[in-house]
Parts: C-alpha cells; sequence; structure tokens
C-alpha cells in the first residue's frame, strides 16, 4: 500500500508510529514504539517498545550552545542534528527489530519567543528522512504561531483523545505544563527540571540531575526568594501562555544568584515555587468538591520531594484531587508517544493543535512531512 493510503483509508484501524522527544532538560533522547487504535471515534495506545538515548558529549554540547550559535554554525548545527536523530532512529528500529508507519519527531527547542512569532526546533526533517523508509513528521509549532497561537502545548489535544479519564495531566518536564479537561485549556505552569537541573550541576557539575531530589530535602525554603519568583509576571498572565529556556535565563535564575543563597536552600525553594503555582491553578479551576484525579508525568515525577511538596500544597488547599502515576513507561514517555500521536493526525489530515490551547485564531493540521528517501 503506497505511503499515503494507509492514513486515509477509511476501513483501518490501526497504525504503528514512532515518536521522538528530546526535552529542555537535555536528559536525552525518548523513544517510543506506539500501536494506536480506533474503534467507535475513541483512540487507545499501546506502547510497544521505549527507550531513553543519552546524548553524545558532542550532541549535548551542541544542543547548550546552539541559541548562541551563528547563523551559518545554527544551519549546520541544525544538520548535523538531523543526521544524528536519524541515525538513532535507524539504529533502534533495527534493534527492536520493528517496522513502524510513521515517525512523529518534535525535534530540540532552540528558540521559542511566540510574541516575536519565533519558535525554532533543531534538527533538519529532511535530513532525517533520508534514513526513512516511513513517513516522517516534525516542525509541529511554526505554524500555530504563524497563527498567532503559542505554538505550545501541543501535548494537551493528544491528552484529550489518549488520557480523557483523568481530570487534569500534568507533565513535570523542563517546563511544567498542564491541561484541564473540563476547560479544554491547557498552558505552561512554569519552570521545573531546567530550574532543579541548573542548580543541581550549580551545587556539584557531575550532577545532571537532583536524584530524587535529595539535595532540595535537606534545604530550607527561602522567603525572600520565593516571594520574588511567585511575583514574576509570567505567573500573572491568563492562559493560553507558553514560556522556554530564555524566560528562565533572563528572569528567574537570576534572582537566585549572587546573593549568598546555598544550592540547598535555592533547590527547597524552588520546588516550593513550582507546587505552589500548580496549587494556584487547580485552586483556580477546581470549583467542584467532587473527587477529581491528576495524572503526573515526566522527569519531575520520580522527583519524590518535588512529589512530597505538591501533594502537601493540595493538601493545604483542601483539594479534592487525587495525584496518580501510571507505569513508567507512561510517566517517562508520555511526551513522546504524544508526538507520535499528533505526527498520526498530520498524515490523517486532523486537527492536531488546539487554538483553546495555544490562543491561535484556528484550529490546525500542523506539522511538515517527509516522506521517505524510496516512497
Amino acid at each position: 500500500m503506497a505511503s499515503w493510503q494507509k492514513f486515509t483509508d477509511p476501513t483501518r484501524k490501526s497504525w504503528t508510529g514512532l515518536g521522538i522527544m528530546s526535552g529542555t532538560s537535555l536528559d536525552g533522547i525518548d523513544l517510543c514504539v506506539v500501536s494506536f487504535t480506533k474503534e467507535g471515534g475513541v483512540w487507545n495506545y499501546v506502547i510497544k517498545h521505549a527507550v531513553t538515548r543519552e546524548y553524545t558529549t558532542e550532541i549535548e554540547n551542541v544542543l547548550k550552545s546552539a541559541h548562541n550559535l551563528s547563523g551559518f554554525d545554527l544551519i549546520k548545527a541544525h544538520l548535523r542534528y538531523g543526521r544524528y536523530l536519524g541515525e538513532t532512529i535507524r539504529d533502534f528500529l533495527t534493534d527492536c527489530q520493528t517496522e513502524v508507519d510513521f515517525v512523529g519527531c518534535h525535534g530540540h527547542t532552540i528558540f521559542h519567543q511566540p510574541d516575536d512569532h519565533v519558535t525554532f526546533q533543531l534538527g533538519d526533517g529532511e535530513t532525517m528522512a533520508s534514513y526513512m523508509y516511513c513517513p516522517l513528521v516534525n516542525n509541529f509549532r511554526t505554524k500555530d504561531v504563524a497563527l498567532g497561537g503559542q505554538g505550545a502545548p501541543l501535548v494537551p489535544l493528544a491528552e484529550q483523545h489518549l488520557f480523557a479519564d483523568f481530570d487534569f495531566c500534568l507533565n513535570l518536564g523542563g517546563i511544567a505544563n498542564i491541561s484541564i479537561r473540563d476547560e479544554a485549556q491547557g498552558f505552561d505552569v512554569g519552570p521545573c527540571n531546567l530550574l532543579l537541573n541548573h542548580f543541581a550541576s550549580a551545587h556539584d557539575s557531575s550532577l545532571k540531575f537532583d536524584k530524587n531530589g535529595e539535595i532540595a530535602e535537606t534545604g530550607t525554603v527561602i522567603d525572600e526568594l520565593l516571594s520574588s519568583w511567585n511575583a514574576l509576571p509570567f505567573f500573572k498572565l491568563v492562559p493560553p501562555k507558553s514560556t522556554g529556556r530564555e524566560w528562565l535565563e533572563d528572569e528567574v535564575i537570576p534572582l537566585a544568584q549572587n546573593k549568598g543563597y546555598s544550592t540547598h536552600n535555592i533547590l527547597a525553594t524552588a520546588c516550593r515555587l513550582i507546587a505552589a503555582q500548580i496549587g494556584e491553578i487547580l485552586t483556580s479551576t477546581s470549583t467542584s468538591t467532587n473527587p477529581r484525579r491528576m495524572l503526573i508525568t515526566g522527569g519531575g515525577a520520580f522527583n519524590r520531594h518535588l512529589m512530597s511538596c505538591i501533594k502537601i500544597e493540595i493538601q493545604r488547599r483542601n483539594l479534592n484531587i487525587t495525584m496518580v502515576t501510571v507505569s513508567r513507561e507512561t510517566v517517562e514517555f508520555k511526551e513522546a508517544l504524544s508526538f507520535a500521536f499528533l505526527g498520526l493526525l498530520s498524515l490523517k489530515g486532523e486537527v492536531n493543535v488546539n487554538k483553546l490551547t495555544t490562543g491561535a485564531r484556528c484550529n490546525s493540521v500542523s506539522g511538515s512531512i517527509h516522506m521517505p528517501t524510496c516512497a
């Protein structure tokens, strides 16, 4: 069957795809082979294979420095990372002896400044496609930004279809984001692992993150710093809203630097900040006293101290919300499987970006589609 027909055939009910997520927290590339089925208008998924591949030192340095590169060097990095992703995809599918119908790849965000109509994910799609035997979809955010939207978050639409049993879906990634089922809304909460990882590395350069929140757990909240962080204008913005590395580096991190604060205490304060902002959102949206469930995924779900802070904040506010973590695979790979799903919708010509979430002037079918070398 030709590449396009398998996505437009009305009798077909299942597809297998590979989703790839390269998060801002630089913890590696998440690859997730997932089978999607649609019966009676309801989507379901099954994860077949999933793995996180650590970056080589060379690639990690490219990702860390890309935002400071000249125009020409940024193009070279875009192509280099495309080759790296293509090689990684090829080798992963060979290792697990699996064929897929398509690939959905987020790329690695280098710039995200939607107010200036800019969003850019590293990893050239045509270069990646040169390693493929199936269609590849990437560049999911650009069209929404062109339509006046934030270009983020995009995962709430996938959550609406794949995780409809939950009232809230909270992703504790580099940036924390949340989707709210009853309001068909999703937006960025604020900093999460990007902030925690920065100060974990400042504490000990050999650390990429604060395992289980063990450093934060020994610290004491700095009230002055917490007040300064909570007063940041971003937190007062009305959704739709999104943010990224630039805001963190320009406005968040400097408030904790050169003040003589210990990193133990900064990390403790950061965890409290994240929990407090989540609490604010849940309080403003939880008008019902009925029991509600919140799915928590992303790397922060494995941070014991952060999870404790969120639980305490929910209890302090007397919210009838249960925090739920599901299988480790889903916790770790929900973003990757979501971009596989968004890629599938793009190939089917169905809406995969919701204007209610991003603030764009209309819904859209987003993503650049790259056909395989030998179609």
